[in-house]
């Protein structure tokens, strides 16, 4: 069998742990070949030989191939069923830590996959740094604001309007119809047509302006009387047509260069559009639709983060249904502190996206954990409190959302010092970490548990407010209870569509749950 870095690693913590539970030296021997068969063979197989006044144990381990590795030791007993006992439960032993390498090995893999999913987020944004003072995530209505009244004065018409598609359509040719029924607009300038006059231009002349920029000067009034002049340049990018840009009555001016207009010499009251008129027009067209198609990009990039986001929080939700929409409370809340802290809009979100993944890290710890419906031991315990290392492990090859580490990584960690996982103090603490503290702790204590129901909501703001400082921090605190309507609407809507109907818990109930949750001044959620 040629051993690799990985089952190199799993035998060498097979002979420790062998060696160690059954009290004697394990070593690695010679294996014997056997016959392949059409079934794939336990990992891990234990065979027990009576050697007289002593047991030969024996550990072989098969990998996927069908190949075999065999360690031994041996056992001075002549007590035979309780070496083959404890034989059998080193061999479930190693097994489990087999499953733990296993499982440990596929959460860097996922997150590998995930970071390499994300390297297009930063493609887009550096897209964005190329529009210059132009905010991909702005509406295309802003863009259209800041660049049409130049556009304006620049080709010196009447009407600047944009015509936008609710969302972007691809013509199969020039003669598809217009989604009318569709049609966002912006003008910029005097409102010479309407929008009912507007769609009946479009629906006359798009399937020409596919092909190029309509310039038509001189009119016919007979349709649209106030209609002199225009230009009709279509928002096309990459197959994708965003809608249609429009100018309306070229102004007379006496700036107007010639080589700038065609004006025709026997009316000179009747200014024209013309070509650079029309270029203008259709390098800004060109502008907007990179902007709408990169606009568009990035809301599926962000999408596409929103989604895995979403499948790691299902994930963690499916692991123990009695936390299920937790995270989405625990965000929703935390966003609302942040918002009464006077936090801008952006740092926010953020605070949101860290309250939506602060407890992935239990995709790490085994369901028998997370799923116990009594008290934890000591090690259990211990397990499970490694959840946010465990996340701040998965999540760090996420340099695009490197944001939600410290609200991940911290979030039990108490204003005394006595929190995990590093046990910082004050505002050594980030702040995003103890607005997820705060959010976290009350919904714990709100919600039904395997092992209790969930406290009354004056129950749990009274824990709070009796642990304000050892535990929580006083400003977040106030800014929880400043919100406090809001935050039991928050509660309400996610508990009727996640939770069953809670009741209040009696008195003997409620101290059962706070003496589970209770280590020292404060009150300890995992």
């Amino acid at each position: 069998m040629n051993i690799n870095t990985r089952q190199s690693s799993i035998i060498g913590k097979a002979i420790e742990l062998s060696s160690k539970s059954m009290g004697t030296t394990f070593t690695q021997i010679p294996s014997q070949l056997s016959p392949r068969g059409t079934e794939r063979p336990d990992p891990v197989k234990v065979n027990v030989e009576n050697l007289g006044s002593s047991f030969e144990v024996r550990f072989i381990f098969h990998d996927r191939d069908g190949d075999s590795v065999t360690i031994s030791g041996i056992i001075c007993s002549r007590e035979e069923e309780l070496v083959r006992r404890l034989a059998k439960t080193t061999a479930e032993l190693i097994q489990k830590d087999i499953q733990i390498q296993d499982h440990e090995s596929s959460l860097d893999d996922y997150a590998s996959q995930i970071s390499r999913d994300f390297e297009e987020l930063v493609w887009t944004r550096e897209l964005a740094n190329h529009i210059q003072q132009t905010d991909l995530r702005n509406p295309l209505f802003e863009l259209v604001d800041q660049i049409f009244p130049t556009l304006l004065d620049t080709i010196q018409a009447s009407q600047l309007s944009l015509i936008q598609y609710d969302s972007p359509i691809i013509p199969s040719g020039e003669n598809d119809p217009i989604p009318t029924g569709q049609l966002s607009f912006r003008h910029v300038g005097n409102e010479i047509l309407d929008q009912a006059s507007i769609q009946s231009l479009l629906k006359r002349y798009s399937h020409q302006a596919r092909l190029h920029p309509i310039v038509k000067n001189q009119c016919s009034t007979s349709q649209i009387v106030q209609l002199r002049s225009f230009i009709l340049v279509p928002i096309y990018s990459r197959n994708e047509e965003f809608g249609w840009v429009l100018a309306i009555n070229r102004t007379d001016s006496a700036d107007v260069l010639p080589s700038y207009s065609d004006v025709r010499k026997h009316d000179r009251h009747q200014p024209e559009f013309g070509t650079f008129e029309a270029g203008l027009m259709q390098s800004s067209a060109s502008f907007i639709a990179s902007h709408a198609k990169n606009s568009t990009l990035l809301l599926e990039q962000k999408d596409l983060l929103v989604g895995i986001v979403r499948v790691m929080i299902n994930t963690v939700d499916a692991k123990d249904h009695y936390t299920c929409g937790h995270s989405d409370r625990v965000a929703a809340l935390s966003r609302v502190i942040a918002a009464n802290l006077q936090l801008c809009e952006r740092e926010c979100e953020e605070i949101y996206l860290s309250g939506l993944l602060h407890d992935v890290g239990k995709i790490g710890i085994p369901d028998h954990v997370l799923q116990k419906t009594n008290r934890l031991t000591q090690n259990e315990y211990h397990l499970l409190k490694q959840h946010p290392v465990i996340g701040a492990r998965v999540l760090k090859h996420l340099s695009q959302i490197s944001y939600v580490l410290p609200g991940v990584l911290y979030h039990h960690e108490q204003i005394n010092g006595s929190g995990y996982p590093e046990g910082l103090v004050g505002e050594q603490i980030p702040l995003s970490a103890r607005i997820i503290s705060v959010a976290d702790s009350y919904d714990a204590m709100t919600s039904d548990r395997p092992y209790r129901k969930g406290m009354s909501a004056e129950t749990a703001r009274s824990i709070l407010e009796k642990n304000e400082g050892p535990q929580w921090d006083e400003n977040v605190l106030n800014a929880f209870f400043q919100a406090w309507d809001e935050i039991q609407e928050i509660c309400m809507d996610t508990s009727q569509s996640n939770l069953s109907l809670k009741t209040t818990m009696p008195a003997d109930l409620i101290s059962r749950a706070v003496e589970m949750t209770h280590t020292g001044p404060g009150v300890e959620t995992v």
